[in-house]
């Protein structure tokens, strides 16, 4: 289960396509290199490798908001070209591709959760 800022569940409802919203694991409220920006892109925009087909369900792909390059916070969400953005060095990480980066001195994409059984059902 992932949660808001306020600590409210997130349910597969919350963000419409194009949205974007900083989440914790639920109990991580608290610890700063738990958070994670949840990005919802449409179904079809979703790239995933084989055997992890599930891991963008409903087009909702979450990853760390902690730059692999030298740890300053990912939190710029270009929606216009998906891409995710590190303000300090500019690495630049593409989002239907699984935050792999596309520019900039980061090698290594983003760490992305599985996030089936995180999101909430809505219910």
């Amino acid at each position: 289960l992932v949660v808001d800022e306020q600590g409210e569940p997130v349910g597969v409802d919350t963000l419409d396509v194009g949205g974007a919203l900083t989440v914790f694991p639920q109990g991580h409220l608290e610890v700063e290199d738990s958070q994670t920006i949840l990005i919802r892109l449409s179904r079809d925009d979703v790239v995933t490798r084989p055997g992890r087909e599930l891991w963008g369900p409903e087009g909702y792909v979450g990853f760390s908001k902690v730059c692999t390059h030298a740890g300053c916070p990912v939190g710029l969400y270009q929606q216009q070209f998906k891409k995710l953005l590190c303000p300090c060095h500019q690495s630049t990480f593409s989002v239907p591709n699984g935050a792999q980066p596309v520019f900039g001195p980061a090698t290594l994409a983003a760490v992305g959760p599985a996030l089936e059984a995180a999101l909430a059902s809505g219910e």
